[in-house]
């Protein structure tokens, strides 16, 4: 660069000093705001010969200083972009505070059923099981009568029963029921880091407090509607393991036939819903033809409580390890159709090695009674419900429970 006696061709220092700091003044001033105009340097090159026409200004001075800005208005004119000179950009992120809830909390059992405070370490009833004619423990009786129907009631214990022209006399079944009151819940942190990074965007205390509520409303949801006690604490118990066998049959138009065309090994174990399942049955096979065949597994009696049945099966000439049994589906009713290519891969049959549908922490929920022995029916979702008059449970949203 020349000097500012070459450039301003002033003899006072101070003048000297005043035009330079000026020039630098706008010199700064030019880079800090560019002139994006195509035609700057053009314009910049024509004009210096007459801007410094009166300052005395050498050839050499005005090469030098076309050189000088030449290589600043170069520096000027490179690109800030989306991805130059950082690939992933300077922008700032358009980020809507806070992050928005989107997860279902369907809970219409816990928010219907009232909570009564208990007492002790156990809860007692005592219940009327049962009577005459309503098929819950006790027989059947027919009412006729005629004028000289004579019934003996042994009143109260006596030992000199009355002898009455009347109808036969009901019977009754009771009991006493005793429930272990049993504690849940679920937990969370949050770490002091944590809550201090997200100031100004998202208080995680407060996201933690209503998580934690939501998620523990959920597992009440499925305890009142699926849970199972222990038989321990006089609930219904674990549930049993499934009784199956296996057929191979021509498939039917919409089937797809098992394309291994060697011997298939089946085990399944009883549904106990989002709380686990009982242990897997003992083993059954069929013989697919490998082109033409499916195989149907039939549960052969319904299990006691079950919301479904899990199916697993392996392929090989020998019976092949739980390891290798895959899980194959569920099914609802006591009948599922294995059809296609097999699942090599996944759940297996060696997870279902132990019990996992009773807790001794738990409680027996709505369906466990609704489906047990102690309702007095068959239990067995989507089949005949009551025995004796041949009634069916009806479609709904109990039999896809997961």
């Amino acid at each position: 660069m020349p000097n500012a006696q070459e450039m301003f061709g002033e003899t006072s220092p101070k003048d000297l000093a005043a035009k330079n700091e000026a020039f630098e003044t706008a010199l700064k001033s030019a880079v800090a705001a560019p002139n994006l105009d195509p035609m700057f340097k053009q314009k910049v090159d024509a004009g210096l010969p007459q801007a410094f026409a009166n300052k005395s200004l050498s050839a050499d001075g005005v090469a030098a200083l076309n050189n000088a800005l030449a290589e600043s208005t170069a520096d000027i004119a490179k690109d800030i972009s989306l991805t130059s000179p950082l690939n992933s950009s300077f922008a700032a992120f358009d980020l809507e505070a806070p992050a928005k809830y989107l997860v279902p909390v369907p809970t219409p059992l816990r928010n219907k059923l009232p909570r009564t405070k208990g007492v002790g370490t156990a809860h007692r009833i005592k219940r009327i099981t049962g009577f005459t004619n309503a098929i819950t423990g006790t027989s059947n009786i027919h009412p006729g009568i005629t004028e000289t129907t004579q019934n003996n009631f042994a009143v109260n214990g006596s030992a000199n029963p009355l002898y009455l022209n009347r109808g036969p006399k009901i019977s009754y079944t009771a009991d006493d029921k005793i429930f272990a009151y049993s504690s849940f819940g679920l937990s969370d942190d949050v770490t002091f880091d944590a809550q201090y990074s997200g100031l100004g965007y998202q208080d995680l205390i407060a996201t933690s407090a209503r998580s934690l509520l939501y998620s523990t409303m959920l597992a009440e949801e499925r305890m009142l509607l699926m849970g199972r006690g222990t038989a321990g604490n006089g609930f219904s118990g674990a549930l049993a393991a499934p009784t199956i066998t296996a057929t191979a049959r021509t498939a039917v138009t919409g089937e797809t036939p098992i394309s291994a065309g060697t011997k298939v090994w089946v085990k399944a174990t009883s549904d106990a819903g989002s709380f686990g399942d009982s242990v897997v049955s003992s083993v059954a096979s069929a013989t697919p033809d490998g082109s033409t065949q499916v195989i149907d597994v039939v549960v052969s009696a319904a299990i006691s409580g079950a919301l479904g049945y899990k199916v697993f099966s392996g392929v090989g000439a020998s019976e092949p390890a739980d390891t290798a049994k895959f899980y194959q589906g569920r099914t609802a009713t006591l009948k599922f159709t294995l059809q296609g290519v097999l699942a090599t891969t996944g759940d297996v049959a060696s997870n279902h090695a132990a019990d996992t549908s009773a807790y001794s922490a738990g409680y027996d929920g709505i369906l466990a009674y609704v489906l047990g022995a102690q309702s007095g029916y068959n239990n067995n979702i989507n089949h005949i419900l009551n025995k004796q008059s041949g009634r069916r449970v009806p479609d709904c949203f109990c039999c896809n429970v997961r």
